[in-house]
Formats: C-alpha cells, structure tokens, sequence
C-alpha cells in the first residue's frame, strides 16, 4: 500500500508538473497585455463612432434649421415637409444609436475600472509601451503606482483572464452591432442626403441670356422656389419632371400650353408642380429600391 500510495504521488507531481508547464506556455501576461488593448480598441472606436454620429447631428440641425425658414410663408411646399420628415426620423435614430455608444462607453469604463486595479505591473508596462510606439514618448510606471504589489504569477494572471474576458468580448460583440447599425443608418437615409443635395441644386434655375422665353421661364421657377429639375430642350420647349411642356410669350406675358390651349406660367406651376415632384420622389424611390434588390 506504501508503494501505491507513492507511485500515486509521484503521478500527481508528474500531472501538476505538466499542467504547470502548460501554464507557462499559455503565456497568461501576453493574454492580459491583449485584453488590455481589446479595452483601448473599444474606447478608441467609440470615441470614433461618437465624433461621426455628432457631426452627423449638427449637420442635420442646420439643414432642419434651414428647411424652416424655406417654410416661412410657404406652409404648403410639399418637398420640404417631406425633407423635414426625413430630417427629423434621422435625428431620431442618431439619438437612439448614440444612446447606445454613451451606453457601451459607461460599461466599458466601469470594466476598465475594475481590470487596471487588478492586473499587475507588467501589463501596464506594455500598455505604456504601446503608447509610446503610437506618439514617440517615453512613459514610464509611476514606482508608486498599486499595480507593483499586485501578484506576478501565470495562476493570478490566468484569473484574472478568465474574469474579464467574457466581459470584453461581450462589448466586442455590442461593438460590431453597433457599427451594422451605423452601417445599416448610413445607406437608409442615403436618399434624403441626395434629397437635401439635389434641392440645393435645384433653387436656382439657370436662363440663357438673350432667350426671352428662358428669361422669364427661370424668373417664374426660382421665384417659386420649387425643387423640380427641369431641363431646356430648345427654345421654349422644356422637361418640367417627367412631363415635355412648351412654353410661349403672348401679350408680354409667359403661358404654358395645356391640351388645346394655354395657361399662365405661375399658375401652371402652382398646379402642377407639386404633382411632378411627388412622381419624380415615387421614381428615385423605386430605383433605389430596385438596386439594392439587385445588390
């Protein structure tokens, strides 16, 4: 029974001695040195993600700033409620994506928190020595620093490992979701981008000096302040949004031809240039919906 009990032993200090070797080539500081960057990763990218969604912000606060003195004295202009909607709903899911990012920021600092009072002084070593390949400085530990008198040896280290991993890679995880939804944020409000864009174009119609009939053609568009692109074929004969009209001068006054007869250039617009604009946006909205069928 003696012999069992020493052969018994012996394979026990055999099993520990290996596991322990195992231990050392799992090389627990480099797994900490990495949670230690993952830590830095997330900061940095929320910080980047942020800035965007910010500026993203700001600029759609100056357009909704812009499309309400567009709609002073003008209530009925059917784009810019339509932009204004669009500006709006934006708005709406910046605020709730950026509620999100401030969200993982919180958790994020509070697990740093808690990782930086438990890791041990090699582990910010490499963090400053990191840094310091990033700006060329020369940091160093602070020798009072709490880190110094915290454990050294791969079992502490694998610990602390296996306690904050999980964590880290649970806000990689919200990490990459958030960034799909950033993604996915971009792309849906990529048609009001190209609405706010093309109605900028689109507020001054250009005339050819000398054209009378474009002459006052262009007074009559800009004067409505209607974001419809129309295009001149030749003298007098235009693309109004989808429809060819002609346009004439009788008795000093600017008319448009409609079915058998004519009618006043301001009044044909009033009429019909709404019109135009709601098919021209059910088109754009259909080819766009089309290509991303065919993405």
């Amino acid at each position: 029974m003696i012999d069992d009990a020493t052969e018994k032993i012996d394979q026990s200090n055999a099993l520990a001695e290996k596991l322990e070797n195992e231990i050392i080539e799992w090389n627990p500081l480099k797994k900490l040195c990495r949670r230690d960057q993952e830590l830095e990763d997330i900061d940095q990218l929320l910080g980047n993600f942020k800035g965007d969604l910010d500026k993203e912000n700001e600029h759609m606060e100056r357009e909704l700033s812009k499309n309400k003195k567009d709609l002073e004295g003008d209530e009925d202009r059917l784009e810019l409620k339509h932009l204004r909607d669009g500006i709006i709903n934006y708005m709406d899911d910046i605020k709730e994506l950026k509620d999100d990012v401030n969200a993982l920021k919180k958790q994020k600092d509070d697990v740093f928190e808690g990782f930086d009072d438990e890791i041990p002084a090699p582990v910010k070593v490499q963090r400053l020595k990191r840094r310091d390949r990033e700006d060329g400085g020369r940091r160093k530990l602070d020798p009072n620093d709490p880190s110094h008198k915290i454990p050294k040896n791969p079992y502490y280290m694998i610990s602390t490992n296996c306690k904050y991993k999980p964590r880290i890679h649970q806000m990689l995880k919200q990490l990459r979701k958030i960034n799909q939804r950033r993604k996915e944020l971009a792309e849906r409000y990529e048609p009001l981008k190209r609405d706010l864009s093309h109605f900028k174009e689109a507020q001054l119609y250009k005339a050819i000096k000398g054209d009378e009939i474009d002459e006052m053609f262009g007074k009559v568009i800009n004067d409505s302040k209607l974001s419809l692109t129309v295009k001149r074929l030749s003298s007098g004969k235009y693309m109004f949004g989808t429809k060819h009209i002609l346009a004439k001068i009788i008795n000093g006054k600017l008319v448009i031809r409609v079915g058998g007869g004519y009618m006043n250039a301001e009044e044909f617009i009033e009429q019909y240039g709404k019109l135009e604009l709601m098919k021209m946006m059910r088109i754009e909205e259909k080819e766009r919906k089309e290509g991303s069928v065919g993405r």
